[in-house]
């Protein structure tokens, strides 16, 4: 048989009972109060499940941000490597054209809150062979971009077909199985180039770059102090190895095809 017990005194009381037997206890009130918390509790657990369905939602927009940021950055990639092709034949004939600054003479420029000194005025008409974008590294805040350049026989695609191309930390590699030409006109007629852009106008142009585009670079080769780190650009096309890089402070850079 069920029972009314009291929350005073603890007496069990038929059920229907209006007061305790026991203590007089009126079971209305007590009855306010049992509701009264049963109401709380079921604000407790639904402000609980506000709560739960709040952070699943945050999650759920978390995740579907990032996964939009992973895709569009794979859209990007995939077209942004998707090499232009010209056909066989040289399509940059010239070399760079170098003309180094007497130390008297260099101007200094202040980039970025340190000083960029030129070394040397700089133009070159050339094959892009490879992008890398770098983020990470001290470098990258003068230099977002490295691009492997190519002109005269390094500009011709029937070359260039038989030559893998990669670039790592800054330094480009090469690989081939059979030579298509002398190893000596592969290292000297190609550099993996440092591009520091003047401005955002320079910037954007870089980003537009593709592998396969013929672009016009103009410019100095530079040389960048910052308390105690220095980067300097290499003043020959002949080096090879980590400093064989030309460091360029791009003032104009033109897509030619």
């Amino acid at each position: 048989m069920e029972k009314n017990k009291c929350n005073d005194c603890g007496a069990s009381n038929p059920v229907g009972s209006v007061i305790c037997g026991s203590c007089g206890k009126p079971f209305i009130e007590q009855s306010k109060k049992d509701e009264e918390n049963i109401e709380k509790e079921n604000i407790n657990i639904y402000a609980k499940n506000i709560k739960k369905s709040q952070f699943i939602i945050f999650k759920i927009c978390s995740l579907s941000l990032l996964f939009i940021l992973f895709l569009s950055m794979g859209i990007y990639l995939i077209f942004s490597d998707n090499q232009i092709r010209h056909g066989n034949g040289m399509i940059a004939t010239a070399d760079p054209i170098q003309k180094n600054i007497l130390k008297s003479n260099q101007k200094k420029i202040l980039f970025n809150g340190n000083i960029i000194t030129c070394l040397a005025e700089f133009e070159i008409t050339a094959r892009v062979l490879a992008i890398e974008h770098y983020y990470l590294d001290k470098e990258s805040q003068y230099a977002p971009l490295d691009f492997v350049l190519g002109w005269g026989s390094m500009s011709d695609e029937k070359v260039l077909d038989q030559i893998e191309i990669t670039q790592s930390e800054r330094v480009y590699y090469w690989y081939t199985e059979s030579y298509p030409i002398p190893k000596r006109l592969i290292e000297q007629k190609s550099a993996n180039m440092h591009i520091i852009p003047k401005s955002e106008t320079q910037e954007k142009t870089l980003l537009n770059i593709r592998v396969g585009n013929l672009v016009e670079i103009k410019g100095y080769l530079v040389k960048i102090n910052s308390d105690g780190w220095s980067w300097k650009s290499s003043l020959t096309r002949k080096d090879t190895g980590p400093e064989a890089c030309e460091l360029i402070f791009a003032e104009e850079i033109k897509i030619l095809k």
